[in-house]
């Protein structure tokens, strides 16, 4: 909360009350005193004006009173309608600094041919004591230290986005009843804890410079906690995933009962962990087909794979997930209960410090600490309060004002919804070139009128007439358009195909990154990986070249080709393995274009006789011309047709180093 205005304690007696006092001590032989009381006016304050009316009887009554205006550059009905663009400015996340504000009532005054002192004709802007006395006038302005908010949250959190979650959520609820109950209604969100926790404030010396508390560390390793709330006010026990590769029990020592416990190196959630959280999930809910489950989080990458879809399905627990960019007001465990969890868990770090002085918090003390925050913050008052001020339970669709979207309004554009590049469609009830139309008039709004005793002129200019509001200008078009983010119940078909669809193109932009960097490879190593001979055979030593011991140097006999035309091929009858089906490693000969040979092993087979993922040799000069395996594997997708001979068993050979 900000700081209440301090009152005014000057010019707070009007000129007829004055008048009266002055009157009461003049012609009714009142005291000063008496009649200062009376009216509660300073003394010395009246004492002035009675002297000041004896000196002049003929005084009129606006002598009675300070003019404070005289000096004033803009009357109160100008400084308003300045007051209003600065304070919509700020609601759109684009404020207006001290210094900027006087350019613009420079600019201001210019435009309406205002007389201003020389001192703002030199400086191209208003003067820092008319800055000064225009903040006490307009008590509805302070300077503020804005919070930083990226471009993606302002934007993205508009009109469109939230009706289309409002549609999501509310066809969900009409087509599967039993979710409607706020028992069946689930958030789920992650959030990141530190062992570097951030100070409480603390009692220390008036005039102290600086005041120092003690922390774990610069930064600190990061521990991500998964919570699962209801719009009852129940909460889940939490998942905890530890910066580790492997969990162990302790590290849950102290947690909230029931607790999960996970592992990755970073620290972070990912797909595979998820599907363990989504498990953990469906155990405490009993969700099953007939005892359907919603649960309701962001569009987070780890959150949406074709696995966890078909788990959910499985075993009736219907997936929606919030617009992008949009869980600051959207998601219930953001909106009310990450926040004192974030200070009770600060606090209980800071106490654990004060226990043992001298020694670093890790994250084996991690779980006892959020085990002391955990039932402290998550209230059943915070989490219904997130539940309903985000308008999911109960639904709410004016849950959010005008005034909580002008945000957007800077990027507000109409939208061509017939445009083959849009992906959504409109939600119901919901006109998005109406509503964009709208924003637009507002902000570019050119009403040149002047507040003056209740009537309206067209002599004053005020400042969106001639700067306007901020507004983004249109898109280029000759680029492909990205594809949009939206809200999406990801249990549907519709999405879960589009998962599968997905997967595919991954898999196969995999299967041709593997055969791109295979060619690049072969291209390169043209020069050392030389054709087989044609006239004699050679003997070539494969091994790990991260081994020192050659115990396990295996030899292998292989023809090289030296023409374009004729090739050597084995004898069916002296080596009939040469054409047997490939087998998992097995040294194979695989055949590129421009009839260019390289061995390669079998590691296993993508698709059933008819394509392998291999693992190709490098032929290495310094150790006597042999073929090794590199230090980086060298690993593609051959079909079965590129893979011309299965080479024979290797032969032992003796230790020797080279």
């Amino acid at each position: 909360m900000g700081r209440k205005p301090k009152e005014r304690k000057i010019g707070t007696v009007t000129a007829k009350q004055m008048s009266a006092a002055v009157d009461l001590v003049l012609k009714d032989n009142y005291s000063i005193r008496a009649a200062a009381e009376r009216f509660n006016i300073k003394f010395q304050t009246l004492h002035r004006y009675v002297t000041k009316k004896r000196r002049n009887p003929d005084i009129p009554l606006a002598g009675m009173a300070p003019n404070y205006a005289v000096r004033r550059i803009f009357s109160a009905e100008q400084e308003d309608e300045l007051g209003e663009y600065i304070t919509k400015c700020s609601k759109m996340a684009y404020g207006i600094s001290t210094k900027e504000c006087r350019k613009l009532a420079f600019e201001m005054a210019i435009r309406n041919n205002i007389k201003v002192p020389d001192s703002w004709h030199v400086c191209k802007s208003a003067g820092v004591e008319w800055m000064r006395h225009f903040l006490k006038r307009c008590r509805n302005i302070s300077i503020r230290q804005p919070e930083a908010c990226s471009l993606s949250r302002l934007t993205s959190f508009n009109p469109y986005n939230v009706g289309l979650f409002l549609d999501n959520l509310e066809s969900v609820l009409r087509r599967i009843p039993q979710v409607a109950d706020g028992n069946r209604i689930f958030n789920l969100d992650e959030s990141g804890v530190t062992t570097t926790h951030k100070p409480r404030k603390i009692l220390a010396e008036k005039g102290s410079k600086q005041v120092n508390q003690c922390t774990s560390a610069e930064r600190g390793a990061l521990i991500t906690i998964c919570s699962i709330v209801s719009a009852a006010g129940t909460y889940l026990p939490p998942a905890l995933v530890f910066p580790r590769k492997y969990f162990k029990a302790h590290m849950l020592a102290g947690a909230p009962a029931g607790s999960l416990g996970l592992a990755n190196t970073s620290g972070w959630m990912t797909s595979d962990l998820f599907i363990q959280v989504l498990d953990h999930f469906i155990k405490f809910t009993n969700s099953s087909s007939e005892n359907p489950t919603l649960l309701i989080y962001d569009n987070h990458e780890s959150h949406i794979s074709l696995a966890t879809v078909e788990k959910a399905r499985k075993f009736g627990v219907n997936i929606l997930t919030l617009p992008p960019h949009c869980s600051h007001h959207m998601q219930p465990l953001d909106v009310s209960v990450f926040g004192p969890f974030k200070s009770y868990y600060n606090a209980a770090v800071d106490s654990w410090m004060l226990r043992n002085p001298g020694i670093p918090m890790t994250i084996y003390q991690v779980a006892e600490c959020v085990g002391e925050a955990h039932p402290k913050a998550f209230t059943p008052a915070n989490i219904i309060a997130g539940f309903k001020r985000s308008g999911i339970y109960p639904l709410n669709r004016s849950v959010f004002s005008e005034a909580d979207f002008l945000n957007a309004s800077v990027t507000d554009r109409p939208i061509d919804l017939e445009s083959p590049s849009i992906s959504f469609q409109a939600p119901k009830n919901h006109d998005l070139n109406k509503e964009t139309n709208k924003t637009n008039l507002k902000c570019d709004s050119t009403d040149n009128t002047e507040k003056t005793d209740g009537k309206r002129s067209t002599d004053f200019v005020p400042p969106e007439a001639f700067r306007g509001f901020p507004k983004a200008a249109s898109r280029k078009t000759n680029r492909k358009p990205r594809q949009r983010g939206k809200s999406k119940i990801i249990t549907d078909s519709p999405e879960k195909h589009a998962l599968i669809e997905k997967e595919k193109e991954k898999e196969l932009n995999t299967r041709k990154g593997m055969k791109k960097t295979k060619r690049v490879l072969a291209d390169r190593d043209t020069d050392e990986l030389k054709k087989p001979k044609k006239p004699a055979a050679e003997s070539y030593v494969c091994k790990d070249s991260d081994s020192s011991d050659s115990d396990n140097d295996v030899s292998v006999t292989l023809a090289d080709s030296s023409g374009d035309e004729n090739y050597w091929f084995p004898d069916l009858e002296k080596e009939p393995d040469f054409f047997k089906q490939p087998e998992i490693n097995d040294f194979v000969l695989v055949e590129f274009p421009n009839k260019i040979f390289y061995i390669a092993k079998v590691i296993s087979e993508i698709v059933h006789g008819n394509e392998y993922e291999v693992s190709f040799l490098r032929k290495c000069r310094k150790m006597g011309g042999c073929f090794v395996f590199p230090a980086t594997p060298d690993m593609a997708a051959v079909q079965k047709n590129e893979i011309k001979w299965v080479l024979p068993k290797p032969n032992p050979v003796k230790n020797k180093r080279f």
